[in-house]
């Protein structure tokens, strides 16, 4: 039997037993601002996915140093942190040519954790960086980084989140009730194949139905939808999902269920399938899903596939699927 994923967290978690909770908090501790510039000579000669490393940068609370990428179209500059502890990082980027004429001012949109081994990534574009001066870059960066502390404390439960087995209770009754086809009032017709389901769920569940149902039309007041844009499969998923908030753990299934939570407009399962599928993101599927994400114009999804893609290119770019997708 495939096991199943929900939105819930451990279903196995036991509740609560106490009115006490722990709380896990972030401290950011003391700011240390410094400069750095990089003079990046004969800068042309950088190679298709050639990597420049910068200088190094040593404080007292922060070890780390710069790097630069040569990708398709663009560059990608790295602050990469080697410290052992966390970071809060806010970086301000200047990209000048040797007679100091701004070419690029790059900043971060937000504060970012940042862990030892992992970056904060910059992307310049290819154009802005033809015809230099001497053939010389001028990269100048500020950073505010912070030492970031982490403590936990207890304090009284103020969540008023009915505990996981009860969510769980709601989702077996839902079920039981599908399964029986016990009071439902309309049918979804895939080919020869019927479903019957209870209007109010699929109206609470999905913008889309809702639509159908409140607009009149001939097949909802007839009580009968012809699904066209479905499989069979698919569409009991996406039924299942909607009565029990539940996913088979089944790549495949998942990646064809991710199509019909955005048609339909389940946001809740199209955000399940994306987590689900990014934890199953690997080399031999990274490019189905940079073909998935922005087919469906998820930039959260297709940034994640294409971070990895970029980090695993020297595997990807001689696969067949690589191949393909130029």
């Amino acid at each position: 039997m495939l096991k199943r994923i929900s939105m819930a967290n451990d279903s196995n978690a036991e509740p609560p037993r106490s009115e006490v909770s722990k709380i896990h908090l972030k401290s950011f501790l003391s700011v240390r601002i410094f400069e750095i510039q990089w003079d990046v000579e004969d800068f042309s000669k950088i190679s298709y996915a050639g990597v420049l490393l910068g200088p190094e940068i040593r404080t007292t609370n922060f070890t780390g140093c710069v790097k630069l990428r040569k990708d398709y179209d663009t560059y990608q500059l790295m602050i990469l942190n080697k410290s052992s502890t966390e970071k809060d990082l806010e970086c301000d980027v200047c990209v000048l040519n040797m007679e100091h004429k701004r070419l690029c001012y790059l900043a971060s949109d937000k504060r970012n954790i940042i862990v030892n081994g992992f970056s904060q990534y910059f992307d310049i574009a290819n154009g802005v960086l033809k015809n230099l001066p001497g053939n010389v870059l001028i990269i100048k960066c500020c950073l505010k980084i912070r030492d970031v502390q982490h403590e936990s404390v207890y304090a009284p439960e103020m969540s008023k989140t009915p505990p996981i087995h009860y969510l769980e209770d709601i989702s077996t009754d839902f079920k039981a009730m599908l399964v029986s086809s016990k009071l439902t009032d309309i049918s979804l017709l895939v080919g020869s194949d019927v479903l019957h389901v209870h209007k109010f769920v699929l109206c609470a569940r999905s913008p889309v139905f809702a639509r159908m149902f409140e607009s009149g039309m001939k097949e909802t007041t007839e009580n009968v939808i012809v699904i066209v844009d479905l499989d069979l499969p698919v569409l009991k998923s996406l039924i299942d999902f909607m009565y029990t908030g539940t996913i088979v753990d089944d790549f495949e299934a998942v990646f064809s269920l991710f199509y019909a939570a955005d048609k339909y407009g389940v946001s809740s399962l199209q955000k399940l399938c994306r987590e689900y599928l990014l934890s199953h993101l690997e080399i031999s599927n990274a490019c189905r899903l940079l073909i998935l994400a922005d087919r469906h114009s998820d930039p959260h999804f297709k940034d994640r596939v294409i971070g990895f893609i970029k980090f695993h290119y020297a595997e990807l770019k001689n696969t067949i699927a690589w191949e393909d997708l130029k």
